[in-house]
């Protein structure tokens, strides 16, 4: 009886024993649960909170773009305006351009008229002294003269004229002084003003002497280097100054100095004179 006691003791208390450590893990495993739980509600918080974050970035990239929208039509509209405003200019320009062309055609025909008066008035003084002096000698229209106008009050005054073809001066357009400034700046850009009236006074007379129009003499194949880049070259202000001053009062050189070459003379010609580095030659 009293061993059987002892067992029954000692059953039970393996019984407590084994439901102790089960109680045990039950709790441990609830409290890891809820440790889970707790973090997994922390992780997801943190997550909504990133995911917020982002929304507001979202957000305000969205309303940046909506404004720079809004600026990029704005200027596209400006844009326009201008390229309206752009067309007006161009085409008033056009009307201001085409009243140039007039006008200067209208020059030309009274220079052309001027000149021959001054012809008439120059052939008539010599033929007016040379009757009351002597009939014998006769000269030529067609070449320079050197006229002596003398009287017992005045002194003596020599004037050489030149020659019918030189007087005559060809009419050069807008278009042409435009090209010739190019051609200049593409040539001589670099030199002082005095070179630069020199090299379009070789072009000038390249065409007189080829009896072409200055923009057929600058595209003349072989003629100029750079004449392939004449067109889509922008002059300076010196070389449309230059241009447009040898449009109104003539080349700065000789007629017969056709040709030019940087450093030094070209073999095949005669030498003439050099400005800066650029050596002018005659044939």
């Amino acid at each position: 009886m009293g061993a059987t006691t002892d067992e029954g003791r000692r059953i039970m208390n393996n019984n407590r024993r084994t439901l102790y450590v089960l109680t045990c893990v039950f709790i441990i495993g609830i409290l890891l649960a809820i440790l889970g739980i707790v973090r997994h509600a922390r992780t997801t918080q943190e997550m909504q909170q990133e995911i917020n974050k982002q929304k507001a970035t979202i957000e305000e990239l969205q309303a940046t773009i909506d404004q720079w929208s809004t600026g990029y039509a704005d200027l596209e509209g400006r844009y326009a305006a201008l390229e309206q405003t752009n067309e007006e200019t161009r085409a008033e320009a056009d009307g201001y351009l085409v009243e140039i062309r007039k006008l200067k055609e209208k020059i030309s025909e009274y220079d052309k008229q001027v000149e021959q008066k001054q012809e008439q008035v120059l052939y008539q003084a010599p033929v007016k002294a040379e009757t009351k002096q002597s009939k014998s000698k006769q000269t030529s229209k067609a070449e320079t003269k050197t006229q002596v106008i003398s009287d017992t009050t005045k002194t003596m005054v020599k004037e050489e004229v030149t020659t019918a073809e030189e007087i005559v001066e060809e009419t050069i357009t807008e278009d042409e002084i435009y090209m010739l400034a190019q051609l200049i700046y593409l040539e001589g850009g670099n030199t002082s003003y005095e070179c630069q009236l020199a090299i379009g006074s070789v072009a000038l007379n390249l065409a007189r002497a080829d009896g072409v129009s200055l923009k057929t003499e600058i595209y003349t194949p072989g003629r100029f280097s750079v004449s392939g880049r004449v067109a889509r070259t922008t002059p300076s202000s010196t070389s449309l100054k230059a241009a447009r001053q040898l449009a109104t009062s003539g080349t700065t050189l000789p007629s017969n100095v056709k040709c030019f070459r940087n450093n030094h003379y070209f073999s095949w010609c005669k030498p003439y004179t050099h400005i800066d580095n650029v050596y002018f030659g005659s044939y």
